[in-house]
């Protein structure tokens, strides 16, 4: 921070909105990177406030817009479109559509090599006799999903800490400390 408290958590605070703006992609993995960016961030902000006291005004915005970021929201989201994805992916499955099909073996069976055509054989032999157990995983699959769901829109369930805005947000938690260090409380 080299005495610059109050522009490193500023900047923390970019890093804040940096990991948001990932979270908005719609599948799963662009949520896990936005967290990897808090993560990033959370470092970042406990090492400038070890190194100096920001000022009280400067914790107060940062703390505003911690309070505002939706964990349940963001998660609730990308749940819904790895679902969707998931129906699709069943779909092309069902309806033996070469693209999901060579896409799934090239990822699962053969390291993203196009599969031969013995690899592919156990496919054939699943949709041709299999289509029960297709069913059956697409209905487990969907029953999975819409629970992970359903959790995410309990009213009232509280994780790690609380935002002024009332959501939820684990690193609050964490921060009072900190934040009481440099007379923010």
């Amino acid at each position: 921070a080299d005495g610059r408290s109050d522009e490193a958590v500023g900047d923390v605070g970019a890093m804040y909105r940096m990991a948001e703006h990932a979270k908005v992609d719609p599948i799963l993995i662009g949520l896990l990177v936005g967290y990897a960016i808090q993560g990033i961030a959370f470092d970042a902000l406990e090492a400038t406030l070890s190194a100096g006291d920001p000022s009280p005004e400067t914790c107060r915005k940062l703390f505003d817009q911690l309070a505002r970021i939706d964990h349940r929201g963001a998660l609730r989201r990308a749940f819904l479109a790895e679902r969707a994805f998931g129906i699709e992916t069943f779909e092309g499955f069902r309806a033996g559509d070469p693209g999901t099909v060579q896409s799934f073996f090239n990822t699962i069976q053969t390291g993203g090599t196009p599969p031969s055509s013995t690899q592919a054989a156990p496919y054939t032999a699943y949709r041709t006799i299999g289509r029960a157990v297709l069913n059956l995983d697409e209905a487990s699959y969907l029953e999975y999903m819409n629970r992970q769901i359903e959790a995410l829109e309990v009213k009232g369930a509280s994780w790690q800490g609380q935002g002024a805005s009332g959501t939820t947000l684990p690193e609050l938690g964490l921060l009072f400390p900190e934040f009481a260090r440099a007379a923010f409380f």
